[in-house]
C-alpha cells in the first residue's frame, strides 16, 4: 500500500491531541479530521488545521481507512462497534470500555468484521517493559515468586472539576491502574484472582486509594498500592519521566520481583542476589545495575512507537502488540478489582472468549 492512510480522531480531548501531534509527524498518514460535539473541541481542531465534525457518524461519512477513538471510556463500546461495521480499522484508547458485558458484545463484532483493532496500552512500547518481560521469561531471578509495587499520586483539584471524573469510570482503577495491570499481566502473565480493599477520603462516587492481592497463573502472588490522593514519587510517569509531570531528580522504582534466586526493582532494573551459589540471609548480598536496552535514546517515544505500529496493524501488514483480546484480560483483571473492593470478597478471574 502505498498512499496514505486517512485517518480520523474521535475525541479531542488531552489524549486525543496527543494522538493528532503524533499521527501529524507520520508521512504515511492523512489526518481527515476530528469528531467532538464540544465548543472546546472544535477550537483544538482549528489549532491542527483540522475540519470537526459534531458526530461520529459525520466523520465516517468522509470515508477514513482508520479511526482512533480516544473518548470516555463509557462512549468506547457503543463507538467501536459502530465503526468495525463500517469496515474501519480501530485503534481505541485504554481501557477497552467500561464493563464486562460490553466486553463480550465488542469481541464479537471486532470478530465478525475481522477488524484490524490495537488498543492503547502504550507502556509495552517502553524497551525497559519488554527487556523485563524477557529477563522474568529467561529465568533471570529464579522462578518469580512475588511482586509488588504502587501507584501513588496527588491529583490537583481541578482535574476533578468535570463530573465526569467524580466517576467509578473515571477513577483511578479504570483509568491509572489498568496501565499497571496491564504492564503486571505483559511481564508474569495472566491475573486468575484478585481481593482489594478501598477508600473514598474526597467522598466522591470513585475511589481515592485501593490496595490488591493478586494470584498469577504461574502461581506469584502480588499486591499492589494505588492511590490518587498522596504526594509520592512512586509512580510510573514520574519514574520514567513520562507525560508533563515536572522531572525528578531522583527517579524511583515502582515495582519490585522477587524470584528463587534473585530480586529485580523496576524500572531502573537493579538486580539483588546473594554471593557465590548460596542463596539465603546469612550469605551476603550484592547488586548490579543491569544495562536498559535504549535507555540513552533520547528519540524514543512510546506514543510514537505505538502510532507507527497503528499504522502496520491497520495497513494488514502486522499482528497488533495489544489486541482486544489481550486488553481484554486487563480490563477483566481490573473489573474483578473492583468488584473484589465492592464486595470484600476474592474474585476468580473468568477467561474472556
Amino acid at each position: 500500500m502505498s498512499s496514505r492512510l486517512t485517518v480520523g480522531v474521535v475525541g479531542a480531548g488531552f489524549i486525543g491531541c496527543k494522538h493528532i501531534e503524533v499521527l501529524q509527524l507520520d508521512p504515511r498518514v492523512e489526518i481527515i479530521g476530528v469528531a467532538d460535539p464540544g465548543e472546546n473541541g472544535a477550537k483544538r481542531a482549528a489549532g491542527f488545521g483540522l475540519p470537526c465534525y459534531s458526530s461520529l457518524d459525520a466523520l465516517l461519512s468522509k470515508s477514513p481507512q482508520a479511526l482512533i477513538i480516544a473518548t470516555p471510556t463509557e462512549l468506547h463500546a457503543e463507538q467501536a462497534m459502530r465503526v468495525a461495521e463500517q469496515g474501519v480499522a480501530l485503534f481505541i484508547e485504554k481501557p477497552l470500555v467500561a464493563t464486562e458485558q460490553e466486553v463480550r458484545q465488542l469481541l464479537d463484532v471486532l470478530r465478525l468484521n475481522k477488524t484490524p483493532t490495537l488498543v492503547g496500552h502504550h507502556r509495552r512500547y517502553y524497551p525497559v517493559v519488554q527487556q523485563t518481560r524477557s529477563l522474568i521469561t529467561k529465568g533471570t531471578i529464579g522462578d518469580l515468586l512475588a511482586v509488588t509495587g504502587q501507584w501513588t499520586t496527588r491529583k490537583h483539584d481541578a482535574y476533578f472539576e468535570p463530573a465526569w471524573r467524580r466517576k467509578v469510570a473515571a477513577g483511578p482503577l479504570l483509568t491509572n491502574l489498568v496501565h499497571d495491570l496491564d504492564t503486571l499481566r505483559f511481564i508474569c502473565g495472566e491475573v486468575v484472582s484478585v481481593q482489594a480493599q478501598s477508600s473514598r477520603t474526597r467522598g466522591f462516587e470513585k475511589e481515592d486509594t485501593t490496595a490488591i492481592i493478586m494470584t498469577f497463573a504461574n502461581g506469584a502472588l502480588g499486591t499492589f498500592i494505588l492511590s490518587d490522593i498522596t504526594p509520592s514519587p512512586w509512580t510510573w510517569e514520574f519514574a520514567v519521566a513520562e507525560s508533563t509531570y515536572p522531572e525528578l531528580d531522583e527517579k524511583q522504582n515502582t515495582l519490585r520481583f522477587m524470584g528463587s534466586l534473585a530480586a529485580l526493582e523496576f524500572p531502573r532494573l537493579r538486580r539483588w542476589q546473594h554471593k557465590g551459589t548460596e542463596h539465603h540471609w546469612h550469605i551476603p548480598m550484592m547488586s548490579n545495575k543491569l544495562k536498559i536496552d535504549n535507555d540513552d535514546d533520547p528519540a524514543f517515544d512510546a506514543f510514537k512507537a505505538q502510532s507507527a505500529h497503528f499504522i502496520d496493524v491497520a495497513r494488514g501488514e502486522v499482528e497488533p502488540l495489544v489486541s482486544a483480546e489481550d486488553a481484554a484480560g486487563t480490563l477483566l483483571a481490573t473489573l474483578a478489582v473492583i468488584e473484589a473492593a465492592e464486595s470484600g470478597r476474592k474474585i476468580q478471574i473468568v477467561p474472556r472468549s
